[in-house]
């Protein structure tokens, strides 16, 4: 599911730190942005956040308190609210509109509600942390099946607790050498090592990943620009391709550079256009707040960038503004 958020802000005349030299830094108006379903995310403009080491009374604490396990495809997933003692409780929700029957025209909804705890953790490293799950109690009885709303709901397992026994922790910084192939396989990491802000929830028994972020960390932040009527989007994503996208006044992109966030530390990338207009080096300059981002950017092909407020030959200078920023 796709949620599209549009806000509209007062036109701001600003002149751009970061952009030295030709293009001329370019006049911005705040207007539409758009938030993406995918792992939308930004990276800290210093080295990677290392993870203070938190006691075993402190440590539940001390993660996000909402993991999720998911494909990223489909209409599935498994949310986890996790308490600071270790209890949690969740739900699996799984649709298929497309299965439907007498009473239930509306389709066909798989469901689970349930709770549980993690017994104290034992540290395995700077980065590692082991515990139990002492109980899981479910909402249901998986198979029993009732009709509401036209809607046909059937209780299933607590899907991602699988085989559930022994679960490992993952904190930011941890290298992707310490963290198991079948966890990378559900959550797609691409840096050397857990990235600032994301934490992991690997439950050996079932093989099955979740992924938590910490909200006030710029991984989690997407980056808007507006021109005229021309508009713009900055997605950096530890978890698929990044991406830079400029779209016209109406209608679909016309540019889609994709590049792989492949070191915390990167900030100079070359970029290819799905749209097939060639390639492109793109340049960040992270503000010190995540509030927004200076991106130069140029088309090695020469595809003009005008309407966005760039050069005939295809180069741009601009400030990318954080997208809560927009909403306030």
């Amino acid at each position: 599911m796709k949620k599209i958020w549009a806000f509209v802000l007062a036109a701001a005349l600003l002149i751009l730190p970061g952009c030295g030299g030709s293009p001329e830094p370019v006049t911005a108006t705040e207007t539409e942005t758009v938030f993406l379903e995918n792992g939308i995310a930004a990276a800290e403009s210093e080295a990677p956040n290392i993870a203070e080491a938190p006691s075993p009374n402190s440590f539940y604490d001390s993660l996000p308190s909402e993991f999720v396990f998911s494909s990223g495809a489909g209409a599935w997933m498994t949310v986890m609210e996790l308490k600071p003692d270790g209890s949690f409780t969740g739900s699996f929700s799984d649709s298929d509109m497309g299965v439907t029957g007498e009473g239930y025209p509306k389709g066909t909804v798989y469901k689970c509600d349930f709770s549980g705890k993690f017994s104290t953790p034992e540290q395995l490293s700077q980065y590692v942390y082991s515990a139990e799950l002492e109980y899981l109690n479910l909402d249901g009885t998986p198979g029993d099946v009732y009709i509401e709303d036209e809607t046909r709901y059937i209780y299933s397992e607590a899907y991602g607790f699988d085989n559930a026994g022994t679960f490992l922790f993952y904190l930011p910084g941890c290298p992707l050498e310490e963290v198991d192939e079948a966890f990378l396989s559900w959550v797609r990491i691409n840096s050397s090592s857990v990235p600032p802000g994301v934490y992991g929830i690997y439950n050996v028994g079932g093989m099955t990943g979740f992924s938590g972020t910490d909200r006030d960390d710029a991984w989690i932040k997407e980056f808007a620009y507006n021109f005229s009527d021309c508009r713009s989007t900055l997605i950096l994503s530890y978890s698929s391709v990044s991406q830079l996208i400029f779209l016209p006044e109406a209608g679909a992109a016309v540019i889609s550079l994709s590049f792989d966030w492949k070191d915390d530390g990167q900030r100079s990338f070359l970029a290819d256009d799905f749209r097939g207009t060639g390639e492109y080096t793109v340049d960040l300059d992270i503000g010190g707040d995540f509030r927004s981002v200076t991106v130069t950017v140029e088309s090695l092909s020469g595809q003009s960038l005008e309407a966005w407020g760039g050069t005939s030959d295809g180069r741009l200078c601009a400030e990318y503004k954080y997208k809560m920023e927009n909403q306030l």
